[in-house]
């Protein structure tokens, strides 16, 4: 049976696109609340309560380290009377940088995309526009 590459495509666009929103928050939320223990910001960020990014757990790591490589967050461990050590992370000044200019970024592309992208609960009365010309309805 041939593969709806449609489908998959969803999956991997959704998986990019989770990362650099992830990003993002990350860097938000540490620039905002100061140096967290990692756990911490991973339990704010995947919270079930309905109000988080939908993310898992193994999601979160793989972005923070990569923030970590990219110089955009620095961390320190600190020993634990309960178990390991904890990681804690904060912003360094190349991410308080990236967040300015990836924040600008975030907001001029939703404002692009919402001309041209409906929202699914009123996509059958709206119409994207283009400047002052106007997509006419095809039916």
């Amino acid at each position: 049976m041939p593969r709806d590459n449609a489908v998959a495509d969803t999956g991997k666009f959704q998986k990019e696109l989770n990362s650099g929103i992830l990003s993002l928050i990350v860097l938000s939320i540490l620039r905002v609340q100061g140096e967290q223990y990692g756990y911490d910001l991973v339990r704010m960020i995947t919270s079930e309560d309905g109000e988080a990014f939908p993310m898992t757990q193994g999601a979160v790591y793989p972005v923070l380290r990569s923030l970590e490589k990219q110089k955009l967050l620095i961390s320190r461990l600190q020993p634990s009377e309960a178990g390991p050590p904890r990681k804690y992370y904060r912003v360094t000044p190349a991410g308080e940088l990236a967040f300015k200019h990836w924040s600008d970024a975030w907001y001029f592309s939703v404002s692009v995309v919402n001309r041209f992208v409906p929202d699914p609960a009123h996509a059958q009365n709206i119409r994207p526009s283009l400047g002052r010309r106007t997509i006419p309805n095809s039916t």
